[in-house]
């Protein structure tokens, strides 16, 4: 409080904070007019020093805030040490009022605004001429922001941490060309396929793009390849440039004119510092006039580079290649897909050899000794396969002792984000670069990654729905806010921060995995940012009401106003509470019910009764798995914004209502229909699909045993399954020629004996599931038919002795599952059986039986 002067001295004081207490409370507090004389008195000082200093230090740890922002908080921050001492004590006093500026100042990260509840207590206890100064902090931050000062003083701080980012980038860059051919691991397949790209035979200009995260060796190994004599004999000109986050195009021109004489020797246009933009372009048209020219342009940000640049690398027909490394998606797709190079952390093995002839450098086998190979080994699996990681602390330990106490030590004191080691120092800035150019609304859906555990597979759709609760995703359109966060979440991949691990069947992404020293990262941020804590101590998992044993909701429930989410599937609850109406912010329900199964691969899902009135909550776009009555059928058309629906228990009665409702959902992309009764009649012939559904599930009996004649007709579906549907004719051809359909599961759908796949039909279907088809006994699959199907599995098909004539077809099946299937066939396939030889292409084949209430797993393959 040393810099306390002008009129607050006073309210301070000698006493320092009891004094000012005794003050405020008595209400002897200094004017309006005085407090500004003292704010003027500031501004003229020492703010801009200070606000630097702030600015600066944000940037050290990634927090990046803008010199708006630092000079806001600083001004926040003495107002309030000399007037409110209870609100310097909390955090969120600063950000809370920061929210009415936002807009004009800075991009607030959302999530830490929420937490200021306790000022409007607070607040009301001080003096109405504190709480005027504090109001008028908005029309300060204006001030601040069209401040001549303030601009000269952003850019010159802006200046200081992209020059340092770039000199930091550059370095790595430039030491790439003098790597050993030894220290390049587990990239010999990658640099083949290069120079392959970069040597074939097409005159065309081509674009090929290395795209991975920071640290993973794309510089190495583009790097490695340009240096190869190979490849630089066949190039008349040759530029390597390093292009960071630097958006300035005229110098990005400049540079590679200058690299291009540099590497013939000669020398550069006398005035080429003068130039302009379109004189460079010029300049560089006429330089590479005729001649097959290869350009190197290492860690590309942004696409716009490309779009500048592009002008002047021009297409003259001579073989040019120009090679884009970046961490960007968007940017890979410059080029063609199949030019474009995706680059992963190492395998273990390969890590392992990267770190070893990094840490044992000095050894001539560079091996690791046995005594050390136990916390060797910890430690380099915390790198996940990243090279620079290895590469650096590789470096670290080979000046260390070789002793298990020294390494043990090394290991447990390992981190990535504060450590003052300078190897470890560069990894950290390196990844930090891509944290820090995330905008706003990315970063605070990384951040939160930081609350998961390290290595965890966190749930995609888990994930999007607590992003939009927690107010990250802004409006866009007709878009949900699920779809937003959806897109917000492929952009952090796009971007490599986020892994994607594992791809289902369909190869959508259905977890998100953090790298850990991503995460490392990330979770040091969030705690200096105040954004959230991470706490050490393990704490009973709060992961919902979802496969508990909770067999009742209380009716308080509605008093959760802002619910968004309640998923109670998988339990024991029989009846929801009529309080779930009054919850108007509810966009996703998921109850059901569970019976009794008598297969390994499926489950029967009941619907659950909901109050009346639930067609009233505006929001919803998830209801599953809910039962029928006549309320809900004549009111669910109001539930206009609804992506996924789910409904049981429907009687052929209501079938024209529900028809008509489902019609008015333009936006339904999942849709479950199910009968009450195994012998109620489905009739949906008047149902108009929704434009956008893709996942479709029918149980009941058809009309007339055929399908409803739309089906065929809804281009977007790719999961159909159809159950007691009592189709009696053949009506594979009706579903054929959906072009994007690649799943398709039939329980006790078809009362025919035979099932005939004929050659071009169903070309994307990956899946396929037969199960309880009574009557079944043959099964014919042509040439060029299923020609991508990964998994076949037949179930409960007691008339089916025999194995699908032509399997041996299906040259990219990976799965061949029999469950409950005749003993006849399966005897065919055991040992040496007469069909053993048809499926051994297919890596699993595996049958399932139940004996004695118990499933009995049998490998066939």
């Amino acid at each position: 409080m040393e810099w306390i002067e002008g009129p607050w001295a006073s309210v301070v004081g000698d006493g320092g904070a009891p004094q000012r207490e005794r003050d405020v409370e008595s209400g002897e507090l200094p004017g309006r007019i005085e407090i500004y004389q003292w704010i003027h008195q500031q501004w003229s000082g020492d703010w801009t020093t200070r606000t630097q200093e702030l600015y600066v230090r944000s940037a050290d740890g990634g927090g990046r805030c803008s010199m708006a922002e630092a000079a806001v908080f600083y001004l926040i921050q003495k107002i309030s040490d000399a007037v409110v001492p209870g609100a310097l004590e909390q955090a969120d006093f600063l950000v809370s009022h920061l929210a009415n500026v936002k807009s004009d100042v800075l991009e607030v990260k959302k999530g830490a605004l929420k937490q200021a509840d306790f000022l409007v207590s607070h607040l009301t206890k001080v003096q109405s001429e504190v709480l005027e100064v504090m109001r008028e902090l908005e029309f300060l931050s204006a001030f601040l922001r069209y401040s001549d000062t303030y601009k000269d003083s952003n850019q010159l701080v802006d200046t200081w941490v992209k020059q340092d980012e770039q000199e930091l980038s550059r370095l790595l860059a430039d030491s790439a060309h003098f790597i050993e051919e030894d220290e390049i691991v587990g990239f010999k397949h990658r640099a083949d396929l290069l120079v392959n790209w970069m040597m074939d035979e097409e005159p065309t200009r081509t674009a090929i793009t290395v795209w991975g995260m920071g640290g993973v060796g794309k510089t190495t190994l583009v790097t490695s390849v340009y240096n190869t004599p190979t490849v630089r004999s066949r190039f008349d000109c040759n530029a390597w440039v390093s292009v960071s986050q630097n958006n300035d195009t005229v110098d990005l021109l400049r540079r590679i004119i200058k690299e291009l004489y540099r590497e013939k020797r000669e020398v550069t246009p006398a005035d080429i510092n003068l130039m302009d933009y379109r004189r460079l372009v010029e300049t560089l048209r006429a330089h590479l006039q005729q001649k097959r020219y290869l350009i190197i342009l290492d860690d590309v940000w942004r696409t716009d580079v490309w779009n500048y640049v592009s002008t002047a690398l021009f297409d003259n027909n001579t073989g040019s290649r120009i090679v884009i490394t970046t961490r960007n998606l968007d940017v890979a797709s410059i080029a063609v897909e199949s030019r474009v190079m995706s680059l992963k952390p190492l395998e273990e093995d390969e890590a392992w050899t990267l770190f070893c002839r990094n840490a044992f450098r000095r050894e001539k086998e560079k091996r690791c000794p046995p005594e050390l190979e136990y916390w060797a080994r910890k430690i380099a699996s915390k790198c996940q396969g990243l090279p620079l990681a290895i590469k650096s602390i590789g470096n670290l330990l080979s000046v260390k002792e070789r002793t298990e106490v020294a390494w043990r030590y090394v290991h447990d004191a390992l981190g990535w984000k504060h450590s003052d080691i300078p190897e470890l120092q560069k990894v950290s800035a390196i990844l930090n670069f891509s944290i820090n150019d995330l905008p706003y609304y990315l970063r605070n859906c990384l951040l939160y990654c930081s609350l998961y555990p390290d290595d965890y597979e966190i749930e995609k759709k888990t994930l999007i729905r607590l992003c939009v609760a927690e107010g990250f995703v802004e409006n866009r359109g007709e878009s949900t806010m699920e779809e937003v966060a959806e897109d917000y979440l492929n952009q952090l991949v796009g971007r490599c921060m986020l892994q994607v691990k594992p791809i289902d069947t369909f190869r959508r992404t259905t977890c998100f995995k953090v790298h850990h020293l991503v995460r490392d990262l990330i979770v040091a941020k969030s705690r200096n940012e105040s954004f959230c804590r991470v706490y050490d101590k393990e704490v009973e998992s709060r992961s919902g009401l979802s496969h508990t044993k909770i067999r009742e909701l209380p009716e308080a429930l509605g008093r959760v106003r802002k619910l968004e989410t309640l998923d109670a599937r998988d339990t024991r609850v029989e009846k929801l509470p009529n309080g779930i109406i009054k919850l108007e912010n509810l966009r996703h329900l998921m109850v059901n019910k569970f019976s009794e199964s008598n297969s390994i691969y499926y489950e029967d899902v009941l619907g659950l009764q909901v109050p009346k009135g639930i067609w009233n909550l505006k929001l919803l776009q998830t209801l599953k798995t809910v039962a029928a009555d006549e309320g809900m059928i004549q009111h669910l058309e109001n539930l206009t914004h609804m992506r996924n629906l789910d409904i049981s228990d429907v009687t052929i009665i209501q079938c024209t209502g529900l028809s008509t409702s489902i019609s008015k959902m333009k936006f339904l992309h999942n849709l479950a229909v199910k009968t009450k009764y195994r012998t109620e009649m489905l009739r949906l012939e008047s149902l108009s699909p929704p434009p956008l559904l893709r996942k479709l599930t029918l149980y009941g009996k058809l009309e007339k045993g055929v399908l409803p004649c739309w089906l065929g007709s809804v281009t977007n579906l790719s999961k159909l399954r159809l159950r007691l549907s009592g189709l009696k004719q053949d009506f594979l051809f009706s579903l054929s020629m959906l072009p994007n359909l690649e799943y398709l599961s039939l329980e006790e759908a078809y009362e025919g004996e035979k099932l005939h796949f004929r050659g071009r039909w169903f070309p994307k279907l990956k899946i396929l599931w037969l199960r309880d088809m009574a009557h079944l006994s043959c099964i014919q699959i042509e040439k060029e038919s299923l020609i991508n199907l990964r998994s076949l599995i037949l179930a409960g098909c007691r008339e089916l002795k025999r194995l699908p004539l032509g399997i041996e077809n299906l040259t990219h099946l990976q799965k061949l599952g029999f469950d409950s299937m005749p003993i006849e066939l399966l005897e065919k396939l055991r040992h040496d059986g007469e069909d053993r030889q048809k499926v051994s292409h297919i890596p699993i084949v595996r049958s399932w039986v139940m004996r004695e209430d118990k499933w009995i797993e049998e490998s066939l393959s």
